[in-house]
Protein backbone atom coordinates (compact mmCIF):
# COMPACT_ATOMS: atom_id res chain seq x y z
CA UNK A 1 0.00 0.00 0.00
CA UNK A 2 1.34 3.41 -1.00
CA UNK A 3 2.01 6.06 1.59
CA UNK A 4 0.62 9.58 1.52
CA UNK A 5 3.96 10.94 0.35
CA UNK A 6 4.17 8.44 -2.52
CA UNK A 7 0.66 9.27 -3.74
CA UNK A 8 1.38 12.97 -3.58
CA UNK A 9 4.70 12.53 -5.39
CA UNK A 10 3.02 10.62 -8.25
CA UNK A 11 0.36 13.30 -8.52
CA UNK A 12 2.94 16.09 -8.63
CA UNK A 13 5.06 14.20 -11.17
CA UNK A 14 2.06 13.95 -13.51
CA UNK A 15 1.25 17.64 -13.10
CA UNK A 16 4.89 18.64 -13.60
CA UNK A 17 5.06 16.68 -16.86
CA UNK A 18 1.77 18.17 -18.09
CA UNK A 19 2.81 21.72 -17.24
CA UNK A 20 6.42 21.32 -18.33
CA UNK A 21 7.75 22.18 -14.89
CA UNK A 22 10.91 20.96 -13.16
CA UNK A 23 9.62 20.55 -9.63
CA UNK A 24 11.54 18.76 -6.90
CA UNK A 25 8.58 16.49 -6.21
CA UNK A 26 10.45 14.33 -3.70
CA UNK A 27 11.25 17.27 -1.44
CA UNK A 28 7.77 18.80 -1.80
CA UNK A 29 5.95 15.53 -1.04
CA UNK A 30 8.14 14.77 2.00
CA UNK A 31 7.67 18.29 3.37
CA UNK A 32 3.88 18.25 2.94
CA UNK A 33 3.64 14.71 4.33
CA UNK A 34 5.58 15.67 7.44
CA UNK A 35 3.44 18.74 8.12
CA UNK A 36 0.23 16.74 7.58
CA UNK A 37 1.22 13.98 10.02
CA UNK A 38 2.24 16.61 12.58
CA UNK A 39 -1.13 18.32 12.28
CA UNK A 40 -3.03 15.03 12.58
CA UNK A 41 -1.84 14.69 16.16
CA UNK A 42 -3.02 18.17 17.16
CA UNK A 43 -6.81 17.46 17.41
CA UNK A 44 -6.30 14.68 19.96
CA UNK A 45 -3.82 16.75 21.96
CA UNK A 46 -6.12 19.76 21.93
CA UNK A 47 -9.12 17.70 23.05
CA UNK A 48 -7.19 16.14 25.93
CA UNK A 49 -5.95 19.51 27.14
CA UNK A 50 -9.08 21.65 26.60
CA UNK A 51 -11.95 19.14 26.35
CA UNK A 52 -13.25 21.31 23.48
CA UNK A 53 -14.79 19.25 20.72
CA UNK A 54 -15.15 22.30 18.48
CA UNK A 55 -11.43 23.08 18.67
CA UNK A 56 -10.59 19.44 17.92
CA UNK A 57 -12.82 19.48 14.84
CA UNK A 58 -11.27 22.73 13.61
CA UNK A 59 -7.76 21.32 14.00
CA UNK A 60 -8.81 18.10 12.26
CA UNK A 61 -9.98 20.10 9.27
CA UNK A 62 -6.79 22.19 9.37
CA UNK A 63 -4.70 19.02 9.01
CA UNK A 64 -5.97 18.69 5.45
CA UNK A 65 -4.80 22.17 4.49
CA UNK A 66 -1.19 21.29 3.45
CA UNK A 67 -2.33 18.69 0.93
CA UNK A 68 -5.27 20.81 -0.24
CA UNK A 69 -3.10 23.88 -0.80
CA UNK A 70 -0.47 21.80 -2.63
CA UNK A 71 -3.11 20.35 -4.95
CA UNK A 72 -4.61 23.79 -5.59
CA UNK A 73 -1.13 25.19 -6.37
CA UNK A 74 -0.37 22.34 -8.80
CA UNK A 75 -3.75 22.62 -10.53
CA UNK A 76 -3.38 26.39 -10.84
CA UNK A 77 0.13 26.09 -12.29
CA UNK A 78 -0.98 23.62 -14.95
CA UNK A 79 -4.13 25.61 -15.73
CA UNK A 80 -1.98 28.72 -16.22
CA UNK A 81 -0.02 26.89 -18.91
CA UNK A 82 -3.20 25.67 -20.58
CA UNK A 83 -4.98 29.03 -20.67
CA UNK A 84 -1.96 31.10 -21.75
CA UNK A 85 -1.03 28.67 -24.54
CA UNK A 86 -4.62 28.73 -25.80
CA UNK A 87 -4.66 32.55 -25.80
CA UNK A 88 -1.41 32.68 -27.80
CA UNK A 89 -2.21 29.82 -30.17
CA UNK A 90 -4.26 31.90 -32.67
CA UNK A 91 -1.41 34.42 -32.98
CA UNK A 92 1.09 31.58 -33.38
CA UNK A 93 -0.90 30.20 -36.31
CA UNK A 94 -0.72 33.69 -37.85
CA UNK A 95 3.07 33.68 -37.39
CA UNK A 96 3.29 30.16 -38.82
CA UNK A 97 1.24 31.18 -41.84
CA UNK A 98 3.61 34.09 -42.41
CA UNK A 99 6.65 31.80 -42.10
CA UNK A 100 5.14 29.41 -44.61
CA UNK A 101 4.88 32.22 -47.14
CA UNK A 102 8.66 32.66 -47.04
CA UNK A 103 9.38 28.93 -47.30
CA UNK A 104 9.78 28.06 -43.61
CA UNK A 105 8.06 25.48 -41.43
CA UNK A 106 6.85 25.11 -37.87
CA UNK A 107 10.35 24.83 -36.40
CA UNK A 108 11.23 28.28 -37.77
CA UNK A 109 7.99 29.68 -36.34
CA UNK A 110 8.75 28.15 -32.96
CA UNK A 111 12.26 29.60 -32.98
CA UNK A 112 11.11 33.18 -33.54
CA UNK A 113 7.94 32.93 -31.41
CA UNK A 114 9.69 34.40 -28.40
CA UNK A 115 10.94 37.36 -30.43
CA UNK A 116 7.39 38.42 -31.34
CA UNK A 117 6.06 38.12 -27.78
CA UNK A 118 4.68 34.56 -27.74
CA UNK A 119 6.53 33.65 -24.57
CA UNK A 120 4.32 30.69 -23.63
CA UNK A 121 4.62 29.18 -27.12
CA UNK A 122 8.37 29.78 -26.91
CA UNK A 123 8.35 27.93 -23.60
CA UNK A 124 6.67 24.97 -25.29
CA UNK A 125 9.43 25.00 -27.92
CA UNK A 126 12.09 24.75 -25.22
CA UNK A 127 10.27 21.73 -23.75
CA UNK A 128 10.02 20.12 -27.20
CA UNK A 129 13.75 20.64 -27.72
CA UNK A 130 14.37 18.94 -24.38
CA UNK A 131 12.29 15.95 -25.50
CA UNK A 132 14.12 15.91 -28.83
CA UNK A 133 17.40 15.13 -27.05
CA UNK A 134 16.03 11.69 -26.15
CA UNK A 135 13.82 10.99 -29.20
CA UNK A 136 16.28 12.33 -31.82
CA UNK A 137 13.28 13.60 -33.80
CA UNK A 138 11.48 16.93 -33.67
CA UNK A 139 8.19 15.46 -34.88
CA UNK A 140 8.26 12.71 -32.24
CA UNK A 141 9.15 15.28 -29.58
CA UNK A 142 6.23 17.47 -30.69
CA UNK A 143 3.84 14.52 -30.51
CA UNK A 144 5.21 13.52 -27.10
CA UNK A 145 4.65 17.03 -25.76
CA UNK A 146 1.17 17.20 -27.27
CA UNK A 147 0.24 13.85 -25.69
CA UNK A 148 0.61 15.19 -22.13
CA UNK A 149 -0.25 18.85 -22.73
CA UNK A 150 -3.15 20.21 -20.64
CA UNK A 151 -4.62 22.11 -23.60
CA UNK A 152 -6.77 20.05 -25.95
CA UNK A 153 -6.53 22.76 -28.62
CA UNK A 154 -2.74 22.59 -28.57
CA UNK A 155 -2.88 18.78 -28.74
CA UNK A 156 -5.16 18.84 -31.77
CA UNK A 157 -3.13 21.48 -33.57
CA UNK A 158 0.26 19.78 -33.08
CA UNK A 159 -1.03 16.28 -33.86
CA UNK A 160 -2.85 17.55 -36.94
CA UNK A 161 0.15 19.49 -38.19
CA UNK A 162 2.56 16.61 -37.66
CA UNK A 163 0.15 14.20 -39.35
CA UNK A 164 -0.24 16.41 -42.42
CA UNK A 165 3.49 17.18 -42.47
CA UNK A 166 4.41 13.49 -42.32
CA UNK A 167 2.04 12.26 -45.03
CA UNK A 168 0.69 14.80 -47.51
CA UNK A 169 2.95 17.75 -46.80
CA UNK A 170 0.17 20.29 -47.52
CA UNK A 171 0.68 22.11 -44.24
CA UNK A 172 0.08 25.55 -45.77
CA UNK A 173 -3.56 24.79 -46.44
CA UNK A 174 -3.95 23.14 -43.04
CA UNK A 175 -2.55 26.17 -41.19
CA UNK A 176 -4.66 28.60 -43.23
CA UNK A 177 -7.80 26.71 -42.26
CA UNK A 178 -7.05 26.45 -38.56
CA UNK A 179 -5.88 30.08 -38.46
CA UNK A 180 -9.32 31.39 -39.33
CA UNK A 181 -10.96 28.93 -36.95
CA UNK A 182 -8.74 29.91 -34.02
CA UNK A 183 -9.20 33.64 -34.62
CA UNK A 184 -12.98 33.19 -34.69
CA UNK A 185 -12.80 31.13 -31.49
CA UNK A 186 -10.66 33.81 -29.87
CA UNK A 187 -13.19 36.51 -30.70
CA UNK A 188 -16.09 34.40 -29.45
CA UNK A 189 -14.32 33.48 -26.21
CA UNK A 190 -13.37 37.07 -25.41
CA UNK A 191 -16.83 38.41 -26.25
CA UNK A 192 -18.52 35.78 -24.09
CA UNK A 193 -16.03 36.41 -21.30
CA UNK A 194 -16.65 40.16 -21.35
CA UNK A 195 -20.42 39.66 -21.20
CA UNK A 196 -20.15 37.24 -18.28
CA UNK A 197 -17.87 39.60 -16.35
CA UNK A 198 -20.13 42.59 -16.99
CA UNK A 199 -23.24 40.68 -15.83
CA UNK A 200 -21.44 39.60 -12.65
CA UNK A 201 -20.20 43.14 -11.95
CA UNK A 202 -23.66 44.62 -12.48
CA UNK A 203 -25.21 42.06 -10.13
CA UNK A 204 -22.64 42.61 -7.37
CA UNK A 205 -22.75 46.41 -7.64
CA UNK A 206 -26.55 46.53 -7.61
CA UNK A 207 -26.63 44.25 -4.57
CA UNK A 208 -24.19 46.50 -2.71
CA UNK A 209 -26.26 49.62 -3.50
CA UNK A 210 -29.40 47.92 -2.19
CA UNK A 211 -27.51 46.81 0.91
CA UNK A 212 -26.36 50.38 1.51
CA UNK A 213 -29.95 51.65 1.27
CA UNK A 214 -31.06 49.02 3.79
CA UNK A 215 -28.31 49.97 6.23
CA UNK A 216 -29.28 53.64 5.94
CA UNK A 217 -32.85 52.81 6.93
CA UNK A 218 -31.57 50.79 9.89
CA UNK A 219 -29.30 53.68 10.92
CA UNK A 220 -32.15 56.20 10.72
CA UNK A 221 -34.28 53.96 12.90
CA UNK A 222 -31.75 54.16 15.66
CA UNK A 223 -29.20 51.36 15.22
CA UNK A 224 -26.01 53.29 15.89
CA UNK A 225 -23.19 52.86 13.41
CA UNK A 226 -25.03 50.42 11.13
CA UNK A 227 -23.30 51.84 8.07
CA UNK A 228 -19.93 51.24 9.70
CA UNK A 229 -20.68 47.52 9.69
CA UNK A 230 -20.91 47.46 5.91
CA UNK A 231 -17.87 49.64 5.20
CA UNK A 232 -15.26 46.91 5.91
CA UNK A 233 -17.10 44.40 3.72
CA UNK A 234 -17.36 46.89 0.86
CA UNK A 235 -13.69 47.81 1.27
CA UNK A 236 -12.79 44.13 0.86
CA UNK A 237 -15.36 42.83 -1.63
CA UNK A 238 -15.04 45.51 -4.31
CA UNK A 239 -11.20 45.54 -4.55
CA UNK A 240 -11.31 41.73 -4.65
CA UNK A 241 -13.84 41.97 -7.47
CA UNK A 242 -11.57 44.37 -9.38
CA UNK A 243 -8.59 42.02 -9.01
CA UNK A 244 -10.70 39.04 -10.10
CA UNK A 245 -11.96 40.87 -13.17
CA UNK A 246 -8.42 42.00 -14.02
CA UNK A 247 -7.14 38.43 -13.72
CA UNK A 248 -9.98 37.18 -15.95
CA UNK A 249 -8.99 39.46 -18.83
CA UNK A 250 -6.21 37.83 -20.92
CA UNK A 251 -2.93 39.72 -20.98
CA UNK A 252 -2.96 39.66 -24.79
CA UNK A 253 -5.65 42.37 -24.90
CA UNK A 254 -4.87 44.41 -21.78
CA UNK A 255 -3.67 47.99 -22.20
CA UNK A 256 -0.96 49.19 -19.84
CA UNK A 257 1.02 52.40 -19.61
CA UNK A 258 4.11 53.33 -17.62
CA UNK A 259 3.92 55.72 -14.66
CA UNK A 260 6.90 57.92 -13.98
CA UNK A 261 8.14 59.19 -10.61
CA UNK A 262 6.65 62.65 -11.19
CA UNK A 263 3.14 61.17 -11.28
CA UNK A 264 3.76 59.39 -7.97
CA UNK A 265 4.87 62.67 -6.36
CA UNK A 266 1.81 64.53 -7.66
CA UNK A 267 -0.55 61.86 -6.37
CA UNK A 268 1.16 61.83 -2.97
CA UNK A 269 0.77 65.59 -2.63
CA UNK A 270 -2.90 65.39 -3.69
CA UNK A 271 -3.57 62.75 -1.02
CA UNK A 272 -2.02 64.97 1.66
CA UNK A 273 -4.12 67.96 0.50
CA UNK A 274 -7.29 65.84 0.56
CA UNK A 275 -6.64 64.66 4.12
CA UNK A 276 -5.96 68.23 5.32
CA UNK A 277 -9.15 69.55 3.71
CA UNK A 278 -11.20 66.77 5.30
CA UNK A 279 -9.73 67.47 8.73
CA UNK A 280 -10.37 71.22 8.41
CA UNK A 281 -13.83 71.27 6.81
CA UNK A 282 -15.27 68.02 8.15
CA UNK A 283 -18.13 66.59 6.07
CA UNK A 284 -17.89 69.41 3.55
CA UNK A 285 -14.24 68.62 3.00
CA UNK A 286 -15.04 65.06 1.96
CA UNK A 287 -15.44 66.32 -1.60
CA UNK A 288 -11.64 66.46 -1.59
CA UNK A 289 -11.65 62.63 -1.64
CA UNK A 290 -12.18 62.91 -5.38
CA UNK A 291 -9.00 64.94 -5.91
CA UNK A 292 -6.43 62.08 -6.15
CA UNK A 293 -8.41 59.82 -8.55
CA UNK A 294 -9.50 62.73 -10.74
CA UNK A 295 -5.95 64.04 -10.92
CA UNK A 296 -4.71 60.54 -11.74
CA UNK A 297 -7.25 60.18 -14.54
CA UNK A 298 -6.20 63.55 -16.01
CA UNK A 299 -2.57 62.42 -16.05
CA UNK A 300 -3.23 59.04 -17.71
CA UNK A 301 -6.01 59.97 -20.15
CA UNK A 302 -3.71 60.99 -22.96
CA UNK A 303 -1.55 57.88 -22.65
CA UNK A 304 -4.53 55.52 -22.59
CA UNK A 305 -6.24 57.21 -25.54
CA UNK A 306 -3.03 57.19 -27.60
CA UNK A 307 -2.40 53.52 -26.85
CA UNK A 308 -5.96 52.53 -27.74
CA UNK A 309 -5.99 54.63 -30.91
CA UNK A 310 -2.61 53.16 -31.90
CA UNK A 311 -3.98 49.62 -31.58
CA UNK A 312 -7.08 50.52 -33.60
CA UNK A 313 -4.81 52.03 -36.27
CA UNK A 314 -2.81 48.83 -36.78
CA UNK A 315 -5.03 47.54 -39.66
CA UNK A 316 -4.46 50.80 -41.57
CA UNK A 317 -0.72 50.58 -40.91
CA UNK A 318 -0.55 47.00 -42.18
CA UNK A 319 -2.63 47.90 -45.24
CA UNK A 320 -0.37 50.83 -46.15
CA UNK A 321 2.78 48.74 -45.76
CA UNK A 322 1.22 45.91 -47.79
CA UNK A 323 0.36 48.25 -50.66
CA UNK A 324 3.90 49.63 -50.71
CA UNK A 325 5.41 46.13 -50.71
CA UNK A 326 3.16 45.14 -53.61
CA UNK A 327 4.52 48.17 -55.47
CA UNK A 328 8.05 46.79 -55.09
CA UNK A 329 9.18 48.61 -51.93
CA UNK A 330 10.96 46.64 -49.22
CA UNK A 331 9.43 46.45 -45.76
CA UNK A 332 12.28 48.48 -44.27
CA UNK A 333 11.73 51.28 -46.78
CA UNK A 334 7.94 51.02 -46.31
CA UNK A 335 8.35 51.47 -42.57
CA UNK A 336 10.38 54.62 -43.22
CA UNK A 337 7.75 56.02 -45.58
CA UNK A 338 4.72 55.43 -43.32
CA UNK A 339 6.30 57.62 -40.64
CA UNK A 340 4.90 60.62 -42.49
CA UNK A 341 1.31 59.32 -42.46
CA UNK A 342 -1.39 60.49 -40.08
CA UNK A 343 -1.08 57.86 -37.39
CA UNK A 344 -1.26 58.39 -33.62
CA UNK A 345 1.96 59.89 -32.30
CA UNK A 346 2.60 56.91 -30.03
CA UNK A 347 2.47 54.48 -32.96
CA UNK A 348 4.80 56.72 -35.00
CA UNK A 349 7.20 56.82 -32.08
CA UNK A 350 7.21 53.02 -31.82
CA UNK A 351 7.83 52.63 -35.56
CA UNK A 352 10.61 55.21 -35.60
CA UNK A 353 12.48 53.59 -32.72
CA UNK A 354 11.89 50.08 -34.07
CA UNK A 355 13.51 51.04 -37.39
CA UNK A 356 16.47 52.73 -35.70
CA UNK A 357 17.21 50.22 -32.90
CA UNK A 358 16.94 46.49 -33.52
CA UNK A 359 16.87 45.69 -29.79
CA UNK A 360 14.36 48.40 -28.90
CA UNK A 361 12.07 47.26 -26.07
CA UNK A 362 8.45 48.24 -26.66
CA UNK A 363 6.40 49.30 -23.65
CA UNK A 364 2.66 49.03 -23.75
CA UNK A 365 0.02 46.48 -24.68
CA UNK A 366 0.84 42.98 -25.87
CA UNK A 367 -0.94 43.50 -29.20
CA UNK A 368 1.25 46.51 -29.98
CA UNK A 369 4.41 44.57 -29.15
CA UNK A 370 3.28 41.66 -31.32
CA UNK A 371 2.52 43.92 -34.28
CA UNK A 372 5.83 45.83 -34.22
CA UNK A 373 7.92 42.73 -33.58
CA UNK A 374 6.28 40.63 -36.30
CA UNK A 375 6.90 43.44 -38.78
CA UNK A 376 10.54 43.43 -37.74
CA UNK A 377 10.77 39.65 -38.23
CA UNK A 378 9.06 39.81 -41.62
CA UNK A 379 11.58 42.44 -42.63
CA UNK A 380 14.42 40.04 -41.82
CA UNK A 381 12.68 37.08 -43.51
CA UNK A 382 11.84 38.87 -46.74
CA UNK A 383 8.94 40.88 -48.16
CA UNK A 384 5.96 38.53 -48.51
CA UNK A 385 2.92 40.51 -49.62
CA UNK A 386 0.58 37.60 -48.83
CA UNK A 387 1.77 37.60 -45.23
CA UNK A 388 1.07 41.30 -44.91
CA UNK A 389 -2.42 40.86 -46.32
CA UNK A 390 -3.05 38.21 -43.68
CA UNK A 391 -1.83 40.58 -40.98
CA UNK A 392 -4.30 43.18 -42.23
CA UNK A 393 -7.15 40.70 -41.72
CA UNK A 394 -5.82 39.64 -38.33
CA UNK A 395 -5.64 43.16 -36.95
CA UNK A 396 -9.03 43.99 -38.44
CA UNK A 397 -10.36 41.10 -36.36
CA UNK A 398 -8.54 42.46 -33.29
CA UNK A 399 -10.02 45.91 -33.90
CA UNK A 400 -13.53 44.49 -34.25
CA UNK A 401 -12.97 42.48 -31.08
CA UNK A 402 -11.92 45.52 -29.02
CA UNK A 403 -14.82 47.58 -30.33
CA UNK A 404 -17.22 44.75 -29.54
CA UNK A 405 -15.95 44.53 -25.95
CA UNK A 406 -16.41 48.29 -25.58
CA UNK A 407 -19.95 48.00 -26.90
CA UNK A 408 -20.78 45.19 -24.46
CA UNK A 409 -19.60 47.38 -21.56
CA UNK A 410 -22.11 50.16 -22.27
CA UNK A 411 -24.51 48.90 -19.62
CA UNK A 412 -21.74 49.22 -17.05
CA UNK A 413 -20.91 52.73 -18.28
CA UNK A 414 -24.57 53.71 -17.92
CA UNK A 415 -24.60 52.42 -14.35
CA UNK A 416 -21.40 54.35 -13.66
CA UNK A 417 -23.00 57.63 -14.75
CA UNK A 418 -26.23 56.78 -12.91
CA UNK A 419 -24.55 56.34 -9.52
CA UNK A 420 -24.35 60.10 -8.70
CA UNK A 421 -28.11 60.45 -9.09
CA UNK A 422 -28.80 57.18 -7.25
CA UNK A 423 -26.77 58.21 -4.23
CA UNK A 424 -28.15 61.75 -4.38
CA UNK A 425 -31.64 60.26 -4.23
CA UNK A 426 -30.64 58.00 -1.33
CA UNK A 427 -29.20 61.00 0.53
CA UNK A 428 -32.35 63.06 -0.06
CA UNK A 429 -34.63 60.26 1.14
CA UNK A 430 -32.44 59.75 4.21
CA UNK A 431 -32.58 63.43 5.07
CA UNK A 432 -36.34 63.55 4.55
CA UNK A 433 -36.91 60.53 6.80
CA UNK A 434 -34.62 61.92 9.51
CA UNK A 435 -36.42 65.28 9.41
CA UNK A 436 -39.87 63.70 9.46
CA UNK A 437 -39.12 61.34 12.35
CA UNK A 438 -37.49 64.13 14.37
CA UNK A 439 -40.59 66.28 13.90
CA UNK A 440 -42.87 63.40 14.96
CA UNK A 441 -40.86 62.79 18.13
CA UNK A 442 -40.78 66.49 19.06
CA UNK A 443 -44.55 66.83 18.67
CA UNK A 444 -45.46 63.53 20.32
CA UNK A 445 -47.70 63.72 23.42
CA UNK A 446 -45.70 61.00 25.13
CA UNK A 447 -41.98 60.48 25.26
CA UNK A 448 -40.78 57.63 23.06
CA UNK A 449 -38.30 56.04 25.41
CA UNK A 450 -35.25 54.45 23.77
CA UNK A 451 -35.83 55.85 20.27
CA UNK A 452 -32.90 57.99 19.24
CA UNK A 453 -32.92 59.57 15.79
CA UNK A 454 -29.39 60.39 14.63
CA UNK A 455 -28.49 63.68 13.01
CA UNK A 456 -28.07 63.85 9.24
CA UNK A 457 -24.34 64.49 9.60
CA UNK A 458 -24.05 61.19 11.47
CA UNK A 459 -25.61 59.37 8.54
CA UNK A 460 -23.97 61.47 5.81
CA UNK A 461 -20.30 60.92 6.67
CA UNK A 462 -20.24 57.09 6.40
CA UNK A 463 -22.69 57.26 3.50
CA UNK A 464 -20.36 59.53 1.51
CA UNK A 465 -17.40 57.23 2.21
CA UNK A 466 -19.44 54.24 1.07
CA UNK A 467 -20.60 56.06 -2.06
CA UNK A 468 -17.03 57.14 -2.77
CA UNK A 469 -15.70 53.57 -2.58
CA UNK A 470 -18.48 52.21 -4.80
CA UNK A 471 -18.27 55.03 -7.36
CA UNK A 472 -14.47 54.85 -7.60
CA UNK A 473 -14.54 51.07 -7.95
CA UNK A 474 -17.20 51.18 -10.63
CA UNK A 475 -15.18 53.78 -12.54
CA UNK A 476 -12.16 51.44 -12.48
CA UNK A 477 -14.31 48.48 -13.53
CA UNK A 478 -15.84 50.51 -16.39
CA UNK A 479 -12.35 51.40 -17.58
CA UNK A 480 -11.20 47.81 -17.23
CA UNK A 481 -14.07 46.43 -19.28
CA UNK A 482 -14.21 49.26 -21.83
CA UNK A 483 -10.59 50.32 -22.37
CA UNK A 484 -9.09 47.10 -20.91
CA UNK A 485 -6.88 49.04 -18.50
CA UNK A 486 -6.67 49.75 -14.77
CA UNK A 487 -5.91 53.39 -15.63
CA UNK A 488 -9.35 55.06 -15.90
CA UNK A 489 -9.52 58.13 -18.09
CA UNK A 490 -11.43 61.29 -17.25
CA UNK A 491 -14.67 60.14 -18.88
CA UNK A 492 -14.91 57.25 -16.41
CA UNK A 493 -13.83 59.28 -13.37
CA UNK A 494 -16.29 62.19 -13.76
CA UNK A 495 -19.06 60.45 -11.73
CA UNK A 496 -16.82 60.22 -8.64
CA UNK A 497 -16.71 63.96 -7.75
CA UNK A 498 -20.23 64.39 -9.12
CA UNK A 499 -21.50 61.80 -6.64
CA UNK A 500 -19.97 63.59 -3.64
CA UNK A 501 -21.11 67.04 -4.80
CA UNK A 502 -24.72 66.00 -5.41
CA UNK A 503 -24.92 64.16 -2.09
CA UNK A 504 -23.71 67.24 -0.27
CA UNK A 505 -26.07 69.54 -2.19
CA UNK A 506 -29.22 67.57 -1.44
CA UNK A 507 -28.39 67.40 2.26
CA UNK A 508 -27.54 71.08 2.73
CA UNK A 509 -30.36 72.66 0.73
CA UNK A 510 -33.58 73.20 2.72
CA UNK A 511 -36.42 70.73 2.27
CA UNK A 512 -39.49 72.47 0.81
Amino acid sequence: MKTLGQLLREYLNNKAVAGGYSWDTDAISKYVEGITYALLVMPAVAYVLTRSLLLAVILAVASALPISLTIIWAEYSVDTVRSNVEWELPFFTVLLDVVHDVGGNITHAFEISGKVGLRWISREWSIINRYALTTNSITKAMQLRARVHPSLEFQRFINGYVSVWSYSGDVVNYVSNVEGTYLSMLSSRLSALSRQIIDAVLAVTSSIVIMVLFMIIVTVLGVSGALMYILPSIALVIPALILRVYASIPYIIRISIKHDRWMTVVLGVSVIISVLLMLYYGVYGMIALALPPVLFSVLVTRGVDEMKNSILSLPDLMRDISEMVKAGVSIGAALERVLGNQYPSLLINYLRKATQFNDYNIDGSWVMKYAIRILREISSLGSPSKALDKLVRVFLDVKALLMGINYNARSLQILNYSLPFIFAGISYVSRFVVSMLSSVIENAQYSLVGLVIPSMNTVLAPLMITAYIISLSLAILSSLLSDLTLNPSVKFMVPVPLTLVLMLMVTTNPIP
